[in-house]
């Protein structure tokens, strides 16, 4: 099997109402690899095993959680969940080891759409040792985590658009589709036929019937001249759409 590293997500998700930082004390703090890292459970499908290795030369320790996934305001929020269950709940991983965590889905009944989840691996200091600044997390991995229906969903439909609010420029990628679209290698394309990249990975997800707002790396005024069109991989496929521009000078 295919195994992949999983570098922690800098960026803010809300979780039951506050906000949990994904951050990392520093790069060289990442020690697991996670296989797979996308989840998707079949109508039919009741357990599904991921593998956590530890390809270090000490244990690592951690807890495993999973919530719900939406997206409210243009933001992920996760909210705690009895729907699936993970087990083991507490983690210790010898040097060299591995670890399988097994996802249970409590109920047996399809779901009429499709379900979104995160699966949180909380890389833990050893237990015993003093926090530094009373961070105790060393690494916090997101792994998505989703349940589709018996019939055949919807494909994802995208409507992007370009917002500027106060100093700083936003793309807004609304998902008026019945199924998840993952975003990345995104880059717009103006007037001229120049590429602006924004990233050359993953941007992030617009869920089912959902919207994400993503801040961009322009200052006001430094935005591609319009008519604007954007090039994006949307689950795996390179797609090219236009873009609305909402608030420009």
């Amino acid at each position: 099997m295919r195994r992949f590293r999983l570098w922690a997500e800098r960026f803010a998700i809300r979780v039951g109402g506050g906000v949990a930082a994904l951050i990392c004390l520093s790069a060289s703090a990442a020690t697991l690899q996670i296989s797979p890292v996308n989840v998707e459970f079949s109508a039919k499908q009741n357990a599904i095993g991921l593998t956590l290795s530890n390809p270090g030369d000490t244990a690592v320790y951690g807890q495993v959680r999973i919530y719900a996934w939406t997206q409210e305001a243009g933001e992920d929020k996760l909210t705690p969940t009895d729907a699936i269950a993970a087990s083991p709940p507490i983690l210790r991983i010898e040097a060299n080891g591995a670890q399988i965590i097994r996802l249970v889905r409590v109920s047996n009944a399809p779901p009429a759409a499709e379900q979104n989840y995160r699966l949180l691996v909380d890389e833990l200091p050893e237990p015993g040792q003093p926090t530094q600044s009373g961070i105790s997390i060393r690494m916090r991995y997101s792994i998505p985590v989703f349940v589709v229906p018996a019939v055949a969903l919807p494909k994802p439909e995208l409507r992007f658009t370009l917002k500027r609010m106060g100093d700083d420029w936003y793309l807004e990628a609304q998902n008026l589709g019945g199924s998840r679209a993952q975003i990345g290698a995104t880059s717009f394309v103006d007037a001229a036929g120049k590429s602006h990249p924004v990233t050359s990975g993953l941007l992030g997800y617009a869920l089912a019937g959902q919207r994400r707002v993503f801040k961009l790396p322009w200052p006001v005024g430094k935005a591609p001249a319009s008519p604007l069109t954007i090039d994006a991989t949307i689950n795996t496929v390179p797609t090219r759409s236009v873009v609305n521009i909402d608030g420009g000078p």
